[in-house]
């Protein structure tokens, strides 16, 4: 509420360069969209993989042996690098 009403013409980061023309609410936004949002998949994905026995989630998904190695390699390496590359991409943009 104060980022549009009392707070709307502060700007907190004055002349940090990029980040100069955003005011509390702008700041807010690129903190949990670019960075806390990427960091809670990322974190599933690795406890998913590495943290969950394979029985618990073949049983709960009920994956054939295939599905269950298609589910360990996807969890392993496809989405911690699908959550990382535009994590990163948006960090240094």
């Amino acid at each position: 509420m104060l980022s549009f009403n009392q707070w709307a013409d502060w700007y907190p980061l004055t002349g940090m360069g990029v980040l100069e023309k955003s005011t509390v609410y702008d700041l807010l936004d690129q903190l949990i969209s670019n960075l806390m949002l990427p960091i809670g998949g990322f974190a599933i994905a690795l406890f998913a993989e590495w943290a969950v026995p394979d029985r618990i989630l073949v049983e709960e998904l009920r994956l054939r042996p295939a599905g269950a190695i298609a589910l360990r390699i996807t969890l392993r390496f496809i989405a911690p690098a699908g959550i990382a590359a535009p994590a990163l991409s948006s960090l240094f943009a």
